[in-house]
């Protein structure tokens, strides 16, 4: 490593602080006129961007000279040294009184006022070789975290954003720490798109970013690049040949036991080099969530049909399955605003104070999501949401319901409690943005529960999930055999429906009581012999809805009550007989329809 000294004369402390051509070439690169070097104080951390000043003798800006002042104050007889490292210069103040005063005043001929010199590896900087060990560390915490969420190796799934806290912060908290600042990983999953921007190594608060390029037919990390937020139109020319850069995963030596090599140095001085030059520039990457580029398509949508119809699974399968990109809930009657939007709660302290802070509940916490990860799709599940009061429940949110043309909340509300943790400004207006949808499910049968009043509705989308099977894996289920019978729960699901329909024709409610396609799960079919627990399992959750629920009122319509009296005949005339007898408990025409027709 290369260092310079400079004697500090009376020039220095008058005017500007001057080098020889030699020291130019050398140690600043030969670079030309007021081209500029970034240079932190060794003990201070104080930073300036100098700039080399070359129409006379060539000299330092008075950059170099705020950097000393934050070291100390500096006398004529002191030394000035200048440590050139990878993406910066180090400058430290000697003074006579310490202990390395006179090893390096050695170095000096007579009346010379400059020294190039070289120190070995031996004397580097330990916290800089640290510094490297550490980040060595994290990128491979990173990359394999990656690895596992692809399935490419075997481990914990995981995911979250680190610079929120949490507990993805604790897999790699002894690697986030550096001598100048925090770094943090954000995983969203795994693979996304061939230019990964749900998973990167950022700043803590910043946008300053190092993310992963996938190989689109391995989903294999390739490289990593520099990566700016919204970044400034007048960067440097040397941020921007750094974020032009990629840096070939398989040359950064990770997880080989080795000490860092020369490009995962490389890697670390350039991203150290732009976080302390933007850092120090008013052009430095400061996030606006409010106008930043956003997913459009944000919507209110009420997925409706009879119970088992599938609403859930259409969630699961068309809208989201990620559990980092949604929160799911359950309306119920005792559920409230403050279960929903959060509640002010109190907080006992290490010395057993007592203070009180707002919680938030999960529409809060989506938001805050949504909010600040505008490329990424968010969604809101209440479950059963007729079962619970649900104008009262909404609030004030209601009001953000009405949506524009990009899915945005088309009105604003005041809500200092959910400002402050959505957007740290309790004076900040509340919305909904274009990221965040909100999907309901609502079993048409139980619409008496709690009426959805038309104010309410008219601010939603309606979709009806149709009772039918879809696609290969459907069928396979529905052509499922009921126990140890022919009779499958297509074949039982379609002709009991027609019962239903057929039979209370003149009921407005009618069709709500018919079985769902998923009214019973394929486990609830599978007979096995001896094991009477099992074996209930159909008859306990068909029999008694068509007994209690379906057919109420009208009992003799589809079970011969010549057999069977109450709930308890029906249910154990289906479990003691075996095959397709069992389903002789329905009345002959519909045991004929279900069984014979085999």
């Amino acid at each position: 490593m290369k260092i310079y000294l400079r004697k500090i004369d009376e020039q220095c402390i008058n005017k500007q602080i001057s080098y020889p051509k030699d020291i130019l070439k050398e140690f600043l690169d030969d670079k030309g006129e007021k081209e500029t070097i970034l240079c932190e104080g060794k003990t201070s951390k104080h930073v300036e961007r100098v700039a080399l000043l070359l129409s006379t003798d060539p000299r330092f800006d008075n950059g170099i000279k705020r950097v000393l002042a934050a070291e100390g104050d500096y006398q004529i007889g002191d030394i000035m040294v200048m440590y050139k490292l990878r993406s910066k210069y180090q400058v430290e103040l000697v003074k006579p009184t310490s202990p390395k005063f006179k090893g390096l005043e050695s170095l000096f001929a007579e009346n010379d006022r400059h020294v190039l010199a070289h120190l070995s590896d031996d004397v580097f900087d330990e916290s800089i070789k640290l510094d490297y060990m550490k980040f060595k560390k994290l990128l491979e915490w990173f990359i394999n975290q990656l690895n596992i969420n692809n399935d490419i190796t075997i481990g914990d799934k995981t995911s979250g954003q680190g610079y929120k806290g949490g507990a993805i912060r604790d897999l790699y908290k002894e690697w986030r720490d550096f001598e100048y600042f925090t770094l943090d990983c954000n995983i969203i999953g795994g693979f996304q798109s061939n230019f990964s921007k749900v998973n990167y190594i950022n700043k803590t608060g910043t946008g300053i970013n190092i993310r992963p390029k996938f190989n689109k037919e391995t989903n294999q990390v390739e490289f990593l690049f520099i990566d700016l937020y919204e970044p400034s139109s007048t960067l440097s020319d040397d941020i921007l040949k750094i974020i032009d850069k990629e840096y070939a995963l398989t040359g950064l030596g990770l997880d080989d036991g080795n000490e860092p090599n020369e490009l995962l140095k490389e890697l670390f001085d350039d991203y150290y080099f732009v976080i302390k030059t933007l850092s120090k520039e008013e052009d430095a990457p400061k996030i606006d969530y409010d106008s930043a580029e956003r997913l459009p398509g944000g919507d209110n949508i009420i997925l409706y049909g009879v119970p088992g119809a599938g609403k859930s699974w259409t969630v699961k399968n068309e809208y989201c399955n990620n559990d980092d990109l949604m929160e799911r809930l359950v309306f119920h009657p005792d559920y409230t605003y403050s279960d929903f939007v959060g509640q002010i709660l109190p907080r006992v302290s290490d010395d057993g104070s007592v203070s009180y802070e707002f919680s938030p509940g999960p529409f809060t916490k989506l938001l805050e999501k949504a909010y600040s990860n505008p490329m990424d799709k968010f969604y809101l599940v209440i479950e059963e949401v007729n079962r619970g009061n649900a104008p009262a429940i909404f609030g004030d949110i209601f009001q953000l319901l009405d949506r524009d043309s990009e899915g945005n909340s088309e009105y604003v509300i005041t809500n200092g409690d959910i400002a402050k943790i959505v957007y740290g400004d309790e004076n900040h207006k509340v919305s909904i943005p274009s990221n965040m949808s909100i999907l309901c499910t609502m079993n048409t049968s139980d619409q008496n529960v709690f009426t959805l009043d038309t104010a309410f509705q008219r601010r939603w989308s309606m979709r009806l999930i149709q009772n039918k099977f879809r696609g290969e894996q459907e069928m396979k289920f529905a052509n499922t055999k009921i126990l140890d019978s022919e009779v499958t729960w297509n074949q039982f699901f379609t002709e009991i429906n027609k019962i239903i329909l057929s039979k209370n024709i003149r009921m407005t409610s009618s069709e709500d009581k018919r079985l769902g396609t998923h009214f019973v799960a394929k486990e609830d079919l599978v007979y096995l012999e001896g094991d009477k627990k099992q074996n209930r399992k159909f008859p306990e959750k068909v029999l008694k809805y068509l007994w209690d629920d379906a057919f109420k009122f009208t009992k003799e319509d589809i079970f011969d009550l010549d057999k069977v009296k109450s709930l308890e005949d029906v249910i154990d005339y289906f479990i003691n007989n075996n095959g397709n007898e069992r389903f002789k408990v329905f009345k002959e025409n519909i045991y004929n329809t279900l069984v014979v027709t085999q």
